[in-house]
């Protein structure tokens, strides 16, 4: 079938969408399906359509003394740096929960394991909003790719008072670019730091994955889109 340059065009476009697409395999990344695909441990439940993660015990009382618990799914965080705990039920190790030099009590999370295609430069973006009534100790909240963490918000990020906790970030935009060879594995998580008797939370949705093209392959596209446009001007010469 013989293509116009038109068509020409509109392929190159395509591939370029093709290639900033990719064949990233992450599912239900908008918890659009609850938390199905998502592995999730301690306090995990989804609000307003999102995942939400506590520090909240089960037992009322326990924390947030004398208000109610902020539990919200009704199973109590987990330890972390303790061997099964919080850090490696997601995948990550012990320690990795931890802000700087001050250890993680406990905390809550969730991941999922994918396949990246091809292997390459990926970007990773999500939005999130941390809360916590928190006013000396770093709890704060992580994504880890891969074993890499990233402490995303903290205590003394949230500043919005807010209700039912004390403060908030409002609704921020997170965006990290790494290096993908096959396998990911995707945590999230929120941590009591220092204590336990105050609770942090963390709302995250949106999760997308980018495919960076190659400077090479941003050539090979600008060149296709070049000889179609000479193409066309040549037609339309004609």
């Amino acid at each position: 079938m013989n293509r116009t340059p038109r068509s020409l065009c509109a392929a190159a476009a395509v591939a370029f969408v093709l290639v900033g697409q990719a064949q990233a395999q992450l599912l239900n990344g908008d918890f659009s399906n609850g938390l199905t695909n998502w592995n999730p441990v301690g306090d995990a439940s989804i609000s307003s359509g999102a995942a939400f993660l506590t520090t909240a015990e089960a037992v009322l009382g326990l924390d947030d003394f004398p208000n109610p618990s902020f539990n919200v799914s009704g199973t109590s965080p987990l330890a972390a740096n303790s061997g099964s705990g919080l850090e490696q039920s997601t995948g990550l190790v012990d320690g990795d929960a931890n802000f700087g030099a001050n250890p993680a009590f406990e905390g809550s999370g969730l991941s999922q394991t994918f396949s990246l295609l091809p292997a390459g430069l990926y970007q990773l973006s999500f939005t999130y909003n941390f809360f916590t009534n928190e006013v000396t100790a770093f709890d704060h909240a992580y994504v880890g790719i891969n074993g890499t963490v990233y402490s995303f918000a903290d205590t003394f990020d949230a500043i919005i008072a807010s209700s039912p906790y004390n403060f908030e970030t409002g609704p921020q935009n997170f965006i990290q670019v790494f290096t993908s060879t096959g396998p990911v594995t995707l945590s999230f998580g929120v941590a009591d730091i220092a204590s336990f008797d105050l609770t942090s939370a963390v709302l995250i949705d949106g999760i997308t994955l980018t495919a960076i093209p190659e400077p090479s392959t941003y050539a090979a596209l600008v060149g296709s889109l070049a000889l179609g446009f000479v193409a066309l001007r040549r037609r339309r010469a004609a």
